[in-house]
């Protein structure tokens, strides 16, 4: 009786200890989550995806084209600016790197790291831009009510002048396929890229003009008419820029003719992430990588003896800040 009592007592004990170790199983479990990617390509498949689009493709080409500040400095690099001021003598290198020594000299290594990152953020901001657009064609209920097909397509636009301008001819245009597998474009001769800017471009100016102005009064219909010619402009300044670089004057100055002194289009930077951060600040005033050129290789412009109002220059002087990363060669830096 006693030997059965004991049993009796183990098996409740050990019943008990299973349903507390359930209990506490299942108490663990449904404070598990799932952890999602930031935005899931599934979530991109309906009209309300196309401001987060947008705002990818905006902040793609901001990252070729201004970028986070240079390759080895906190994770930052470089982009469009920096690189074609360091090649066209607007920029001196203030540093040790040999990538950027190299282009300073006119001589890019093939293999070099930093071009080839530079040129990789260039080909995503394009692709990014061309997919974007299609998105809203594809996804937008109407696109004359958003600007957002317009920008898009000429941000595409101006991927194609920068890798016409800042690059010798016969870029390889490359996409992705269905599965995500790259495949590799035909390279394209210089003439060949900036007509692809202007077909960009056209279209742009297309979709811009076809925004809808309707109002039931003058004041209802002024701010749209404002944001038609301000979406008009940024495809007219690119048709401008792509017809100078074809010699095509008469049909540049046409272009240019239509949009307003005061037009700006402003890609913007933040302290939120690296990836945001001002790569042309970055790059020069903080990790003092790149500094205003003078009189470069005697045919150079004097950007620093003569001062032009519209990008002001600086020293910090009495500091380690006054010369550059190599301790050695002077500092100045662009307020912009």
């Amino acid at each position: 009786m006693t030997t059965h009592t004991l049993q009796r007592a183990r098996l409740v004990r050990a019943i008990a200890f299973c349903a507390a170790c359930a209990l506490v199983v299942t108490a663990c479990h449904t404070l598990d989550v799932t952890q999602p990617d930031i935005i899931q390509p599934g979530n991109l498949q309906s009209p309300s995806a196309l401001p987060t689009i947008r705002a990818g493709a905006i902040g793609d080409f901001t990252m070729s084209y201004s970028a986070s500040g240079a390759q080895g400095s906190s994770g930052t690099t470089e982009g469009q600016i920096l690189t074609s001021g360091l090649l066209s003598d607007e920029l001196i290198n203030t540093e040790t790197f040999p990538d950027r020594i190299n282009v300073d000299r006119r001589f890019v290594e093939i293999n070099g790291a930093t071009m080839a990152n530079v040129f990789r953020n260039l080909s995503k901001a394009r692709r990014s831009a061309e997919v974007a657009a299609a998105n809203f064609r594809a996804l937008s209920p109407d696109t004359t009510k958003d600007a957002g097909l317009s920008e898009m397509l000429s941000l595409a636009g101006f991927t194609y002048v920068l890798l016409a301008e800042n690059y010798c001819s016969g870029v390889p245009v490359s996409n992705v396929d269905a599965s995500g597998n790259l495949v590799f474009g035909q390279p394209l001769k210089t003439a060949e890229l900036l007509d692809t800017a202007i077909n960009r471009f056209n279209q742009s100016l297309l979709a811009a003009a076809a925004l809808d102005t309707s109002g039931a009064t003058p004041a209802a219909r002024a701010p749209k008419i404002a944001a038609r010619r301000a979406a008009m402009s940024l495809p007219s300044v690119g048709l401008a820029r792509a017809n100078l670089d074809l010699g095509q004057f008469a049909t540049a100055n046409m272009a240019a003719a239509t949009v307003a002194t005061t037009f700006s289009y402003v890609v913007t930077h933040d302290l939120n992430t690296t990836r945001q951060n001002n790569g042309v600040y970055k790059g020069s005033r903080v990790f003092k990588r790149y500094g205003m050129a003078d009189g470069e290789g005697g045919s150079g412009l004097p950007y620093r003896s003569v001062v032009d109002p519209r990008t002001p220059i600086y020293r910090i002087l009495g500091t380690s800040d006054s010369v550059g990363f190599d301790n050695k060669t002077p500092q100045y830096n662009q307020l912009r």
